[in-house]
């Protein structure tokens, strides 16, 4: 919507088409296709004269290594733009350290299109501006967040305590959808601190939705249980014989499931450590593996195969302290440059 709505107020005609895996806008002669790094095997197939990217270091090198193959068109520049925060001293980093790549850097603060109080929401979100957040989402500074490790901001010595569960407060249970083993946190809202009491690992290789829901509620009789999980299963049936999909499965027991969207990885990844950083998110010792998660998991992992636990709680997390309140400045915004058109 943004490109859509910037081309109408420049009042620049255009033909689009937005649906399906092919999503391209025609002006005049020149054809923009808009794909998504996370599906990049959708970009085979094509040939372009330039490329420009957002967020290029929170995806991986075998979307980027696409991307340039299909940069061919002897039409265009043949140059690839790219806008992103830094993500640790990743591929990204060795691009630009080996002269593969050249870099302009930009603080957040050098935008002069950026309203003040957005600007100070963020440096109070990422914890002033001498955190290592701050120093790579503000300052644009290749950090060593604990050698990339997305839960830079966890320290045992600090979130990890003996707690324990409130009964007149609702349970929030963040949930991951797994095809093999069921794994799930039990979390309490107490007084903006969330507090994660207990983990689920059901160890049985074929547990499933079902197994889950029935856990939840012995575990839990008296609660007020409320499920926050994975988006993806409002369509997805990991319990595939049932033919329901795994919300309705939870709902078919009398589980309230509160529906969500998925936030970007790096919106939820963000959301847990503005949460550590202010000692707003505690977790039992006897978390045993969900503490592991925290402590081992690098942005280099497969997040879906090995950080179940440490998912459903950023799904928690997201749904009750989003970063959403922070709103960018709008399309109508005075800018200098379309004055000169």
């Amino acid at each position: 919507p943004a490109l859509t709505n910037l081309l109408d107020e420049l009042n620049i005609k255009y033909k689009k088409s937005l649906g399906g895996a092919k999503k391209y806008l025609k002006i005049n002669q020149v054809t923009i296709y808009l794909y998504s790094l996370e599906k990049h095997d959708n970009i085979r197939g094509i040939e372009v004269g330039l490329v420009a990217g957002d967020e290029i270091a929170y995806s991986n090198i075998e979307a980027f290594n696409v991307i340039m193959g299909r940069l061919r068109c002897k039409k265009g520049s043949l140059k690839a733009r790219f806008t992103s925060s830094p993500n640790g001293f990743n591929w990204v980093y060795d691009l630009i350290n080996t002269k593969k790549a050249s870099m302009v850097r930009g603080k957040t603060s050098d935008n002069i299109f950026l309203p003040k109080a957005y600007y100070d929401q963020l440096v109070e979100l990422y914890g002033g501006l001498n955190t290592p957040l701050a120093k790579q989402e503000l300052g644009g500074e290749f950090i060593n967040l604990t050698s990339g490790s997305v839960y830079h901001a966890f320290d045992r010595t600090k979130h990890v305590k003996k707690l324990q569960i409130n009964p007149l407060l609702p349970v929030y249970v963040g949930l991951d959808f797994n095809i093999e083993n069921m794994r799930f946190t039990y979390i309490q809202d107490d007084k903006g601190t969330l507090k994660i009491l207990k983990e689920v690992i059901l160890k049985e290789s074929n547990s499933n939705t079902f197994d889950a829901a029935i856990h939840i509620l012995s575990d839990l009789q008296g609660f007020n249980i409320k499920i926050i999980p994975d988006s993806t299963g409002k369509s997805r049936k990991t319990s595939a014989e049932s033919g329901k999909t795994d919300h309705q499965i939870l709902k078919d027991y009398g589980l309230n499931v509160l529906e969500t969207q998925n936030p970007r990885i790096k919106d939820r990844q963000n959301t847990v450590n503005s949460l550590l950083i202010k000692s707003k998110l505690e977790i039992d010792e006897s978390c045993v593996d969900t503490i592991k998660e925290f402590e081992t998991l690098k942005h280099s992992d497969e997040e879906g195969k090995v950080s179940h636990l440490a998912v459903g709680v950023g799904y928690v997390a997201w749904k009750l302290y989003p970063l959403k309140p922070i709103q960018k400045p709008s399309q109508s915004i005075d800018n200098p440059f379309l004055k000169m058109r």
